[in-house]
């Protein structure tokens, strides 16, 4: 956590917007990059600053305004900064991203001297506003600004997830009864064999028998109550008995009794319930002299379950394989309240024009199409475009981008653009960055949209369906359809009922 608030500290450094942050730059960085300024004695926060300096300067990137970011040495390109990426055969001279820069553009001429050509052409699909100012982004952020959380991510050392780990928390179960399974599989909970490990000599005797030493495997799993409380909820459910090495065994072995069990199925929740009640059965019997009976921890792990049902807490998905047992019928359906609309695909207005675009995701690999139509309803092109391995969102970003740009050269003012992505046209219709990840391909297609003088709103997917369909073309080649004959029979089908408005039902949440 203090390497996070570390990056914090050096996010402030880079955004220069406090008397501390000027201060600090005079002193320590002075002319020279932050990224390589060097003193010869750091003292107290630079000291501190050094030390996260390289972790925290690959989290920041920038969004293009006049340029007024260093060219080599800043991330402003979407593969990291040019210098990573060119191999300099000296000394590079400094040079700011303004000076390649115009009214008309980027400069290709300068920038075919100091970079190769493919990076040439991933520089000039960049945008950039000469009249706005550079942003500065936290790239692991998906608002692009700073936070905490994004930092800590970053900085910690994450280890592999514990398939235990959807099982303890759990959502079927009651949360302090996570946290003592939590407790319980990393031996937090104490039992006599625990503290004796902690240096606390005593004598030690089993309150379920009065005969062996109490430790977590015969207390939970092996001693007589909790074999005999095995025993019946295991005959109830058909799961058999075997020689059991602990207690992640355990709970593996009645979470795979059945194929594909959720979680939260009750035979997962089981083993929490169980060991919930042993322990307070034990802790009964220790300080308030009550009998510890495997008689009574059934009885209360039957009533717990039973109140859970009265209280609207069980669901049938609970139950899958399992809907004999009489617990079943104190499970909930799950009822979900929807009614029917109307939706349906409108024709835009005379002397406009309506673009609609979607896009697909099947096994990473993304594709897009689109539709511009006019206000008959009638065909201007559509398209379908492969592009590679993205997001849901990157994908339907593209889509959109590639069929404003089709408008583009086409020379199509006035359009009206629909997707099906609600996150889509938030992000486009607002001022947000958009987070590293889309923040260029948000400005392109804000850019385009001035060049179209078009707007986007946000349509359902049943009135979407020649997108849809365009979007779902997997496997062929990225094309463009100038009429109606080039396109596939269902794409058409979906095309003649659009133009004369066709009705489809979507149900939505009542």
């Amino acid at each position: 956590m203090v390497k996070a608030f570390s990056c914090k500290l050096w996010w402030k450094l880079r955004q220069r917007r406090s008397i501390w942050a000027e201060y600090m730059f005079s002193k320590y960085i002075g002319d020279q990059h932050p990224s390589q300024a060097v003193a010869l004695r750091p003292k107290g926060a630079w000291k501190r600053l050094i030390g996260i300096r390289d972790m925290a300067e690959a989290s920041i990137s920038w969004s293009l305004g006049p340029g007024m970011v260093d060219f080599w040495l800043d991330t402003w390109c979407e593969q990291g900064p040019l210098q990573s990426l060119v191999v300099a055969d000296g000394d590079r001279p400094h040079f700011l991203v303004a000076e390649f820069m115009g009214r008309e553009g980027w400069n290709k001429e300068r920038l075919l001297q100091w970079l190769p050509l493919h990076l040439v052409e991933m520089v000039m699909e960049i945008p950039f506003d000469l009249e706005g100012q550079d942003q500065i982004m936290w790239s692991p952020s998906s608002s692009a600004g700073f936070s905490l959380s994004s930092a800590w991510e970053s900085c910690r050392r994450r280890q592999g997830r514990s398939p235990m780990h959807g099982m303890v928390w759990n959502r079927g179960v009651m949360l302090k009864m996570s946290m003592f399974s939590w407790r319980l599989l990393r031996s937090f909970v104490p039992v006599d064999s625990v503290i004796r490990q902690r240096g606390i000599p005593f004598a030690s005797r089993c309150s379920c028998c009065l005969e062996e030493e109490e430790s977590v495997l015969h207390l939970f799993v092996n001693g007589p109550v909790a074999t005999e409380v095995w025993g019946r909820f295991g005959n109830r459910f058909g799961v058999g008995r075997r020689p059991i090495e602990g207690l992640e065994s355990l709970w593996k072995k009645w979470a795979a009794s059945l194929p594909r069990l959720p979680v939260s199925h009750i035979r997962c929740i089981l083993p929490v319930l169980i060991w919930w009640f042993l322990w307070k059965g034990r802790n009964k019997a220790r300080f308030e002299g009550q009998t510890f009976s495997a008689q009574q921890v059934s009885w209360e792990v039957d009533n717990f379950i039973q109140d859970m049902g009265r209280a609207g807490r069980l669901r049938k998905a609970q139950f899958y394989g399992d809907m004999e047992d009489n617990w079943a019928r104190l499970a909930s359906p799950v009822i979900r309240h929807r009614r029917p609309i109307v939706v349906s695909w409108h024709r835009p207005p005379a002397h406009r024009s309506k673009l609609n675009t979607d896009a697909s995701v099947i096994n990473g690999r993304a594709t897009g199409g689109g539709v511009l139509r006019d206000s008959e309803g009638r065909l201007i092109f559509a398209f379908y475009k492969e592009f590679g391995e993205k997001g849901v969102l990157g994908a339907e970003a593209l889509a959109l981008q590639e069929g404003l740009r089709e408008c583009v050269t086409r020379g199509v003012q006035g359009v009206l653009v629909e997707v099906d992505s609600a996150a889509l046209v938030s992000l486009v219709n607002s001022s947000a960055l958009g987070g590293w990840v889309h923040c260029n391909l948000l400005r392109r297609i804000r850019r385009l949209l001035r060049q179209v003088v078009g707007t986007v709103t946000h349509i359902y997917r049943e009135a979407n369906m020649v997108a849809d369909r365009l979007a779902a073309l997997q496997g062929g080649p990225s094309s463009v359809f100038e009429s109606v004959q080039q396109l596939p029979r269902d794409v058409r089908g979906c095309l003649a009922m659009d133009a004369r408005e066709f009705p489809s039902i979507r149900l939505v949440p009542g």
